[in-house]
């Protein structure tokens, strides 16, 4: 319902630009094109970029823990030869409880045996929600590390800019 009321309204000002302030409608048609071609692809990826964004936000800022693959399946999308891959894991706990969660993400194709049920594997999961989880980065540490030196600046620079204002 959502589409049809906005092509209704996109058409309408479409026919108004037209009609109205006499735009030429080869302009019209062009500039239409443009934002149907932009739509398609924001709600074609906008789910894949999601998921990357927060792949990175938990390589980041996430901690490293320690599950067993209980399931694995392909989704047939693809990232260069690797596959898109959906794994049901099993999270241990430091304290010895555990949990199970869903973790999507790409692996490399040389790398699906380390995946199979019942191997042992890291994960990231976010520290404050802990059904978050994602695949451990191979750049994880470096990956920790630069944000935390990018924090420290960041800190350092409003820190200063506090004290420059209290005088």
């Amino acid at each position: 319902m959502k589409i049809f009321i906005f092509i209704v309204i996109f058409a309408l000002l479409a026919f108004a630009c037209v009609v109205i302030f006499e735009i030429d409608w080869l302009v019209v048609a062009v500039i239409s094109f443009l934002i149907l071609m932009g739509s398609i692809f924001y709600f074609g990826f906008k789910d894949s970029f999601k998921s990357d964004m927060k792949t990175i936000r938990l390589n980041e800022t996430g901690e490293l823990v320690h599950a067993t693959v209980l399931s694995i399946k392909q989704t047939n999308i693809y990232n260069g030869e690797d596959p898109e891959v959906i794994m049901a894991i099993r999270v241990q706990e430091v304290n010895g409880s555990s949990y199970q969660a869903t973790v999507r993400g790409t692996v490399k194709l040389v790398d699906i045996p380390a995946y199979q049920p019942g191997k042992q594997i890291e994960v990231v999961r976010d520290r404050q929600d802990r059904y978050q989880v994602v695949l451990k980065d191979p750049d994880f540490e470096k990956t920790q590390e630069l944000h935390r030196k990018l924090r420290e600046i960041k800190k350092a620079k409003l820190d200063k800019k506090m004290a420059g204002q209290v005088k």
